[in-house]
């Protein structure tokens, strides 16, 4: 029997291929509620190379823009795996938002914080080795779904696998 794989599997093998050990996704999710103002959500995942689960993520997040809730996905995601056994471990991290991806990528070289970010960051980017990637929204689809559904729940909720 053969199998025929989609096209954003294959992609998404690519860049496993590409980026050796762990990866990690991440996204935010912002709705417009009509009474009270808007929701944000933020999700994500950690895994290693062969597709296995490690980690994930999914919760509201406080933002004032698309780039603010995107950064606290990012946030999370550093912050747990600071906290883990696969702190000194390199991995990548993908996320579909460019400008977050470009912040980010230049303030490792800078040193410059952005006006999203704070203090407390700076120290996770000494902490914890990643390179940041942008990949296209497609390939971004799991991480997408865990920040749909983290707009709907009351607390953060994460989980080592």
């Amino acid at each position: 029997m053969v199998s025929i794989l989609r096209p954003n599997k294959v992609s998404q093998i690519g860049v496993y291929n590409n980026h050796r050990g762990f990866c990690g996704f991440i996204d935010g999710s912002w709705r417009r509620a009509t009474d009270q103002g808007s929701s944000c959500g933020v999700g994500g995942y950690l895994q290693d190379i062969y597709g296995n689960l490690l980690f994930f993520f999914s919760g509201p997040s406080i933002a004032s823009c698309a780039l603010v809730y995107e950064y606290n996905a990012l946030f999370f995601l550093l912050k747990s795996n600071g906290d883990s056994p696969l702190m000194h471990k390199k991995f990548t991290i993908f996320s579909d938002c460019q400008e977050l991806v470009d912040s980010i990528n230049c303030l490792k070289i800078t040193l410059q914080v952005p006006w999203f970010a704070d203090s407390s960051f700076m120290d996770l980017i000494h902490l914890v080795n990643f390179d940041f990637v942008k990949i296209h929204r497609d390939l971004n689809s799991k991480a997408d779904s865990l920040a749909r559904q983290g707009v709907q729940l009351g607390n953060m909720f994460s989980t080592w696998c």
